[in-house]
């Protein structure tokens, strides 16, 4: 991606004509509205790409998976105190 060089304690990057100083905990998101956007390789090593293209039809299959694990919790706990 890009070289972190230390200069005088302070990490730098070069950004185009520009010395950035880099932030170990920044955090950079992008959204698109693209259906299946195209990174190169190489983006893929340094970032945590997150898809969350869902459909109304595919959440509510999901739900009554949530209801049942909410629920099997609930006979866990209760178990456990009898």
């Amino acid at each position: 991606m890009c070289a972190v060089k230390r200069i005088d304690r302070v990490d730098i990057f070069k950004l185009g004509d520009y010395k950035v100083e880099y932030i170990k905990d920044f955090r950079f998101y992008m959204i698109t509205k693209l259906p299946n956007p195209y990174y190169i390789s190489k983006r893929f090593l340094k970032a945590n790409l997150i898809n969350f293209a869902a459909k109304e039809q595919d959440l509510e299959s999901q739900l009554p998976l949530c209801d049942i694990t909410a629920r099997k919790n609930e006979l866990i706990e209760l178990e456990d105190q009898l």
